[in-house]
């Protein structure tokens, strides 16, 4: 029983967070608000469709979002742990062992964020002295 409900519990958070994730990309319509009809552009127009990446679609602002999207996915799991640990230490009832788990299981999520920082810090510094013009 317990492990099917950490697996429900586990397609629940990835198909909450992959409603949040998923970029969703719209073209905007052309100048006259209206699409051509037959698919043919009318003379003197051109089709053009905006970046999805943003204006400053430069390589360097595509790596910075996506490792703040990635640390800020693996930070928010560190934080889910270090509340996993919590609720299990509350919920020990004097067991000893279940206790000495919830400790555990807190510290190692204070380590692992610990090293989510240190990353973003050596990342930011070593991404800032490459690119820099």
């Amino acid at each position: 029983m317990k492990k099917s409900l950490t697996i429900y519990l586990i397609f629940i958070f990835f198909l909450c967070f992959s409603f949040v994730f998923v970029p969703i990309v719209q073209a905007d319509p052309p100048a006259g608000g209206q699409t051509p009809t037959g698919g043919q552009t009318p003379v003197g127009q051109t089709n053009s469709l905006n970046n999805p990446l943003g204006n400053d679609a430069t390589f360097e602002a595509v790596v910075n979002r996506a490792i703040n999207y990635i640390l800020g996915i693996v930070g928010v799991l560190g934080l889910i742990a270090f509340i996993y640990g919590g609720v299990e230490w509350m919920i020990a009832s004097g067991d000893t062992a279940k206790i000495t788990k919830g400790k555990t299981t807190m510290v190692w999520a204070v380590w692992g964020m610990a090293v989510i920082f240190a990353s973003y810090a050596v990342i930011k510094f070593v991404l800032g002295a490459l690119l820099t013009r």
